[in-house]
């Protein structure tokens, strides 16, 4: 027996829209190819599958039998396979770096909470290794670059040099080399000297000025961390010639560190393979070291960063692009959208509280995330009052309830009384846990019919399901259903509220179609991280207040379907408490949805 996915993705079209043709339509295939597939499928089960007529297509008793567990099927491997992108596109945003584990102690920390600040969107997997095994990660292409210490390295390895690395004297402070401020190599050579061993790297070079200065090498104690060495020389143990990157810039107990001469040097670099470019990330970051290392990040022009919680090429993220490109220009520094999907869009909004609280990273935040969350009582990740920093509004936006192209409907009345006649068959998405979650809600019990919910993360997949007929309506916004309306692969019913949206200006408002409490205070506003100071948030606050106030914005916004919304951020507050009020009252009195 074999069936192929795409003859059961047909069979199951057939099964749901009850003709050949629309299911044509669905699977984006001719109508005697959706035929060829029904046959093959019957022919490797069988047993017939459908009775056909002139008009209709039905499922046998067999084909009824197979259909139900075949959905169940389909959609749980469509969810597999979406589980499988998300982790891929995760992974996209991880730059694995291999260090010496010298250089993973002080250096490499402060270089990393560099990238954390400026890239938050970017996870960074340090791999602490060996000298040897930190390059050849690199060479296997297990890490994206490495930082080791040398000048050289594996011939087919590109290397950017970082710094020098001086080596000092670390002695008790009671020892008598505390006194100096330099102590000559020549004068270690009746002292327990301790040193670290090859696997941190410049050990040749160490061993070579030594050896120059009648220094035994061979009687060398080796450790394998700094740290060890700091606890033998406290016991007395001998003293340690260690790189200055390993020893701490606040005061030791106990310890002090000299300098020696001449001076032992160690070159420690950055390696990536040669003939194959760093990713986007990988090269961030990579630059993101080498400026802490060259001098610090003071001189670095840091951009801010725009934490958008839904994927690209949806509604929001046209918003935020737009705004995040008028603020740039308008703060004078580059502004780096960041895409953070999940948990309905309440993930990007968590990530802007983890974020540091000095005007570099601000997010939207949608109602989902303020209001319906800790209205639904559900446990949220964080606490809206306390774990965030309202800047202003963002943008108001109506809502459009939109079918498939493969449901029988071309305007609300046809869908109303479709899904009163079959109860639980029609499908509609969520995008998010917001204001689409709560209108579909509303919609059930407001038209008195009962409808399948399905949760997407964004409105982009769930409008791509609803274009392959795997999903049957959804509540989107105007600039996200409008090419697909265009398209002929799906019809516009009814727009929220009492107004018609001006880019569907044929589609009746809510309220034309009997339904004037259709409607949510639909938008997203800017936040911050909790404590953001006083003359920070002033400073921001003013900048965005001027970028939605632009000719610009409003004209862009108003392609999108959609206006800036004005409120300032205490006046936006005030709004999600008494949002969040109004509807745990409404849930209180008609029952929480699942």
């Amino acid at each position: 027996m074999h069936v192929t996915l795409r003859q059961l993705r047909v069979l199951l079209a057939v099964a749901e829209t009850g003709s050949f043709s629309a299911a044509a339509r669905t699977v984006g295939l001719s109508q005697p190819a959706v035929s060829q597939s029904i046959r093959a499928v019957e022919q490797a089960l069988g047993v017939p599958l459908l009775r056909r007529s002139t008009r209709h297509v039905v499922l046998t008793p067999a084909g009824e039998q197979l259909v139900s567990p075949l959905r169940d099927a389909l959609k749980a491997l469509e969810d597999v396979l979406t589980q499988a992108q998300q982790a891929g596109e995760r992974l996209h945003r991880v730059v694995r770096v291999a260090a010496a584990p010298s250089l993973s102690g002080r250096l490499l920390p402060r270089c990393l909470a560099d990238v954390a600040q400026q890239f938050p969107g970017v996870a960074v997997q340090l791999k602490e290794q060996p000298q040897d095994a930190a390059l050849e990660s690199v060479r296997r292409g297990t890490v994206d670059f490495a930082l080791a210490v040398g000048d050289c390295g594996p011939g087919e390895l590109q290397r950017t040099s970082l710094l020098v690395d001086r080596f000092v004297l670390v002695c008790r402070s009671d020892h008598p080399f505390s006194r100096r401020k330099r102590v000559s190599i020549g004068h270690l050579g009746l002292e327990r000297l301790i040193v670290l061993d090859a696997a941190n790297g410049g050990r040749q070079g160490l061993d070579r000025v030594l050896a120059a200065h009648g220094v035994a090498v061979d009687a060398l104690q080796e450790v394998a961390s700094a740290s060890t060495a700091f606890e033998m020389v406290k016991e007395r143990l001998g003293v340690a010639l260690l790189p200055a990157s390993c020893v701490p810039t606040f005061s030791m107990k106990q310890l002090r560190s000299v300098g020696v001469e001449p001076d032992v040097l160690r070159d420690i670099s950055l390696f990536s393979r040669r003939h194959e470019a760093l990713s986007e990330d990988a090269r961030a970051v990579h630059d993101t070291i080498l400026a802490r290392a060259q001098g610090g990040t003071r001189g670095v022009s840091r951009p801010l960063t725009l934490l958008v919680p839904f994927p690209k090429r949806g509604p929001v993220d046209s918003y935020g692009r737009a705004f995040a490109k008028l603020l740039g220009a308008r703060v004078g520094k580059d502004v780096v959208v960041t895409n953070t999907v999940g948990l309905g869009g309440a993930q990007g909004v968590h990530a802007v509280t983890r974020s540091r609280a000095d005007g570099y990273t601000l997010g939207i935040a949608g109602n989902g995330a303020t209001v319906f969350t800790p209205a639904n009582g559900r446990q949220p990740l964080f606490d809206v009052f306390q774990d965030l920093t309202f800047l202003s509004g963002l943008v108001r936006v109506a809502s459009v309830l939109v079918v498939g192209a493969h449901v029988a409907a071309r305007n609300f009345a046809q869908m109303r009384a479709l899904a009163r006649l079959h109860p639980g068959r029609f499908v509609i998405g969520a995008a998010g846990k917001g204001s689409s979650r709560m209108l579909a809600e509303m919609l059930e019990r407001l038209s008195d019919i009962r409808l399948t919910h399905k949760s997407y993360d964004g409105l982009a997949p769930a409008l791509d399901d609803l274009a392959k007929g795997k999903l049957d309506m959804v509540f989107g916004e105007p600039a996200g259903v409008l090419a697909l309306v265009q398209a002929g692969k799906a019809f516009a019913l009814v727009v929220t509220g009492d107004e018609r949206c001006p880019l569907l200006a044929e589609v009746p408002s809510a309220v034309e179609v009997g339904l004037p409490d259709l409607a949510t205070d639909g938008g997203y506003c800017l936040v911050a991280p909790p404590s953001l100071p006083a003359g920070v948030l002033e400073r921001l606050s003013g900048a965005v207040a001027e970028v939605l106030q632009s000719d610009e914005l409003n004209r862009i916004f108003a392609s999108l379907g959609v206006k800036p919304d004005f409120r300032s951020g205490p006046y936006y507050e005030n709004f999600i408490r008494s949002e969040q009020s109004r509807w745990q009252a409404f849930l209180a009195r008609d029952g929480t949805p699942d």
